[in-house]
């Protein structure tokens, strides 16, 4: 294995790799930020908070008569060529849209109880998953809008420590994140024995990571009021929310938990009665 004075002529090319490969990293992290956060913006104007709100509407309808009518505009809106229902950004939901779609067409065809009861089954399930897509990019949206905000109602030079705490705090992160970087690739070299590490290097990375590790918990002590001004109100885990995102297959359930039911789960959904439509003697003989 490599002396650390054996080391020391590379050291500076090391370091140079590292600072560019992290620049690059953070680059493109900040590109992909920018352009979802694009993306977030456009999706709850357009669509999420529109159709969030007219579902909520059709919801607290009392008459059937008249959420029937609410529906059919509903869907005659979001199905429509020049609708904007593609920007749910979201397969799976797409498929449930139209899905849905289907089975109030069916119950407009036989106008039986039990269709109508499907149907709403559907409509709870999308109305959940949109109420969950909506609080999500309104989230992403507006999450420093709080602490923007916060700040700018004191003195400037209040302001001025609150945006060094940020700072810090940001910058403790993303030392715990290389650190525990280093420790990963110290301990695969000590199995490996690529012979690139210097001799005693592990104890020295445990050290440097374990302090940046208490520099992170103190700087997230001090920047508490920065963390509870941006963080994110959201009902769903951000382990759920990536596997129904991202393996909507392996999320099979909860379609199944959603759509079509145990009856456990059917027994606390509401479902509101169904437009009772007086047929006249021309409807009947067509």
């Amino acid at each position: 294995m490599l002396s650390f004075v054996e080391m020391q002529p590379y050291l500076p090319i090391v370091l140079s790799f590292v600072t560019a490969t992290l620049g690059y990293i953070v680059g493109i992290r900040t590109k992909k930020f920018e352009r979802l956060y694009s993306h977030a913006q456009e999706n709850l104007k357009d669509i999420c908070s529109p159709m969030f709100h007219e579902l909520k509407k059709i919801k607290r309808e009392e008459s059937s008569e008249q959420r029937e009518e609410l529906l059919k505009s509903f869907f005659e809106k979001y199905t429509d060529s020049t609708s904007n229902v593609f920007k749910l950004a979201n397969r799976f939901m797409l498929s449930w849209f139209y899905e849905m779609e289907e089975e109030f067409i069916g119950f407009l065809k036989d106008r039986e109880t039990e269709k109508w009861k499907s149907f709403w089954y559907k409509f709870e399930g999308f109305y959940t998953m949109l109420e969950n897509e909506y609080y999500a990019n309104y989230d992403l949206v507006y999450r420093d809008f709080r602490w923007m905000r916060s700040i700018w109602k004191g003195n400037s030079l209040l302001r001025i420590v609150q945006e060094m705490i940020r700072f810090l705090y940001e910058i403790s992160v993303f030392i715990v994140i290389v650190s525990a970087f280093i420790l990963y690739f110290t301990i695969y070299d000590l199995f490996v024995d690529t012979d690139l590490i210097p001799n005693g290097s592990i104890q020295i990375a445990i050290m440097v990571t374990l302090f940046s590790i208490v520099i992170w918990a103190l700087m997230s002590i001090i920047a508490s009021h920065y963390l509870s001004m941006t963080k994110l109100d959201s009902k769903k885990s951000v382990i759920g929310k990536f596997f129904l995102k991202r393996f909507p297959k392996v999320f099979s359930f909860y379609d199944k938990w959603l759509g079509n039911q145990p009856k456990w789960v059917k027994e606390k959904i509401k479902v509101p009665e169904m437009y009772q439509k007086e047929y006249t003697e021309c409807d009947k003989k067509s």
